[in-house]
């Protein structure tokens, strides 16, 4: 990764965590006292014990800033741009983060301050070639019909059959249809829009009112107060380009990096940067094994906490080939596992297994905002509503022949899976 701040009165002020972004006059940030402080805060990830582990970031630069040489550069320009892109793209939460957070990821080999990360697994076609594979396996074993391009309106039940009405239109007129079961796979502002219509003002006065934000939500109406919203996630857009000015000027000749925190464009008078108008941008090619990197060359995915409007750095529309401003997400770090996902499983409809006051609703909820805010997370919550809603045994032990990965897989479902259903272990094939 890179981290591109506004020009200093020495010129550029950029670092990366490989040996070509350290060094050189664009990169002069990167010091022996930053590089120190890199290393003595990667030793305190390392083994910071229990008690230092359920710290907050700033909770122990609060205790142990003495320690580090100029703490404010190296907390603003090294840590935060770390914190920004774990929490989406502009906003650190050093207090909310625990040091736990980082000290995973550092721990995994996934992160580093000093040498790249490694481990990060990558789809050789990209990760719709996932999502093309479940779909032709799904047809192939069961009579499937897979409907894209469909806004789907509204979700009811109806309290006397139990059946699930859903509505939902494309560019003709709108289609009702019953199901025995649906799964909510949309992000939890999405749920409450669907689930809160009139047609379904039984369940949503006795059932989902207790966990779900009061609809509209965006990206139909303005986003819930943080302090009192039951799921505090957060808005974003991402733009697909070619706009190379996208990135900090000083690298665009470079582009050896696959992500670029960019605060260059976030810049205060007074030499600082506003981190709630930071973004970061992925260098396509630099994504793809070298054999399909030339398929990405000149494509770019800048990704903001933030929708971003007049005055803001943008993609110019010529170059921008997809974009999504409606992108609505939470955190995916290791301490967001409690609040609201520790009650998510009361909103689910009856299955292998059953929790006191559970109204049978046949509606249950998957996606990332369930577990962990990943694509890894999506897929484990999928498999856990198969085996609680539908009897499927989680298949991929039979499968993993290597005891690390056999071990790794377990845990990580086990793991996951109990904080969708705590009290309760998923099956096994």
């Amino acid at each position: 990764m890179s981290c591109a701040f506004p020009d200093g009165p020495g010129g550029p002020r950029n670092w990366g965590n490989f040996a070509a972004y350290q060094s050189g006059p664009a990169f002069a940030m990167y010091s022996s006292a930053m590089r120190a402080n890199c290393e003595k805060f990667e030793q305190f990830l390392a083994t910071p014990g229990l008690h230092g582990a359920l710290q907050s970031i700033d909770q122990y630069f609060a205790a142990h800033g003495d320690e580090y040489t100029d703490i404010k550069t190296f907390v603003n320009d090294f840590v935060t741009p770390y914190l920004s892109i774990m929490n989406g793209y502009g906003g650190p939460d050093m207090g909310q983060m625990q040091v736990v957070d980082l000290a995973v990821i550092f721990d995994l080999q996934l992160a580093h301050f000093t040498k790249p990360g490694i481990g990060w697994s990558q789809f050789s076609s990209g990760s719709s070639s996932w999502v093309q594979a479940m779909a032709q396996a799904a047809k192939a074993a069961l009579d499937l019909q897979i409907m894209t391009d469909v806004t789907v309106l509204s979700v009811a039940t109806n309290p006397t059959t139990g059946k699930v009405s859903v509505a939902w239109g494309s560019k003709g007129p709108v289609v009702v249809d019953e199901f025995d079961k649906v799964i909510l796979t949309t992000d939890m502002w999405t749920n409450a829009n669907l689930l809160g219509g009139a047609n379904n003002s039984t369940y949503w006065n006795q059932l989902y009112s207790k966990y779900l934000d009061k609809p509209p939500v965006p990206p139909q109406g303005p986003p819930p107060d943080p302090k009192t919203a039951k799921w505090n996630l957060m808005q974003g857009a991402c733009y697909i380009h070619t706009d190379a000015s996208m990135l900090a000027p000083s690298l665009r000749p470079l582009q050896q990096e696959t992500l670029q925190f960019n605060a260059y464009f976030a810049g205060r008078p007074d030499g600082s940067y506003d981190i709630a108008k930071t973004f970061t941008t992925y260098i396509l090619k630099n994504l793809l094994p070298d054999d399909q990197a030339q398929h990405a060359d000149g494509l770019y995915l800048t990704m903001y906490g933030y929708i971003p409007g007049p005055g803001d750095k943008q993609p110019a529309p010529e170059t921008t080939i997809k974009v999504s401003k409606n992108w609505i997400h939470g955190h995916w770090v290791a301490s967001f596992l409690d609040g609201p996902k520790q009650t998510t499983h009361l909103m689910q409809g009856l299955g292998r297994f059953s929790y006191p006051g559970q109204l049978n609703t046949n509606v249950y909820f998957a996606g990332n905002n369930v577990v962990i805010d990943s694509e890894d997370g999506a897929l484990v919550s999928a498999m856990a509503i198969a085996d609680y809603a539908f009897g499927i045994p989680y298949p991929l032990p039979a499968l993993l022949k290597h005891p690390l990965e056999y071990a790794a897989a377990i845990a990580v479902y086990t793991g996951l899976y109990k904080v969708m259903f705590p009290g309760h272990a998923p099956m096994f094939v």
